[in-house]
């Protein structure tokens, strides 16, 4: 076990080195030609021994503080700054490919899903030679970076490719059922849910609430409160549940009972309760406009 943890914690300080290396070449070169801009070139020669001695001992200082402050991004995890809970042990070697990936998870990070795309996407050449496990994670986020972008089809693509290649996390087929519903597929999203209502799955108290979303997204209103009441009924997902029956409500025409779901979300807390609020004041009012009256 010592030997084990030993070689990990090794191989992330080599790791952090060879992302470091680029750093300190960049600062070594940059400090250089600011000495020599300085100096005007005076005694190159004469000086020229001093500045490659000078210009070593400012890469070795600046390659130590780079890689202390890569392992200082690390955190308690060994070889990914993020996700390392869903990444494992895909992309930890020294090839470019695991640099290349650490880049994309870094866009993707930091919400620029577009380039992030694009880096997972280049992933997929041959050149990198992937191996099973590193597919099927690469697959999970460039469906992740669809997923956001609106793209479900493509996302729905890249997270059955992540799990036919192994890749098995609870979200998943949440995702998966998700993207099955926004692309037409209400009935099978539907299965999907109800299949994952068993035992032991860790987000099952939440199946009612997404089978209601799916058919909210359908207009599918009926079906979409009978779901969020049963939901609500069993206190699952409970103030998001309160939301879907108003917005659902109003859709049907039941303007008091949507203010009153309303009311109650509010209350209960609501995820994102200012975007909820506009947009269900946003509905109520049209449906008002529209002379819509309770049935």
């Amino acid at each position: 076990m010592f030997l084990t943890i030993l070689g990990m914690r090794t191989r992330r300080v080599l790791i952090s080195i060879y992302r470091s290396l680029p750093k300190a070449l960049a600062w070594t070169a940059v400090v250089t030609a600011a000495y020599l801009l300085a100096t005007g070139f005076a005694d190159a020669e004469f000086r020229a021994h001093v500045l490659l001695l000078a210009m070593l001992l400012f890469f070795l200082v600046s390659l130590i503080l780079c890689t202390a402050d890569e392992l200082s991004k690390y955190s308690r995890r060994i070889f990914h700054r993020l996700d390392e809970n869903i990444i494992g042990s895909a992309f930890t070697g020294l090839k470019k490919k695991s640099m290349f990936f650490e880049k994309g998870l870094e866009l993707f990070d930091k919400n620029d899903f577009h380039m992030a795309l694009e880096v997972f996407t280049d992933l997929r050449e041959e050149r990198f030679a992937l191996t099973r496990k590193e597919t099927a994670v690469n697959e999970f986020y460039r469906g992740r970076c669809y997923d956001f972008l609106g793209a479900r089809p493509n996302a729905l693509i890249c997270y059955e490719t992540a799990r036919d290649n192994g890749f098995d996390i609870p979200e998943l087929p949440i995702f998966i059922g998700r993207c099955l519903g926004a692309n037409g597929s209400t009935a099978k999203a539907e299965a999907l849910f109800m299949s994952l209502m068993q035992e032991g799955y860790q987000y099952r108290d939440r199946m009612r609430f997404e089978i209601g979303s799916i058919y909210l997204k359908a207009e599918q209103p009926e079906k979409a409160l009978e779901w969020f009441t049963s939901s609500i009924e069993n206190r699952e997902r409970y103030a998001d549940s309160l939301g879907g029956a108003a917005v659902a409500s109003v859709m049907l025409g039941r303007l008091e009972d949507g203010e009153k779901y309303f009311r109650q979300a509010l209350v209960n807390n609501i995820s994102s309760p200012v975007e909820f609020t506009s947009y269900f004041r946003e509905m109520l009012d049209s449906a008002k406009r529209s002379g819509t009256k309770d049935s």
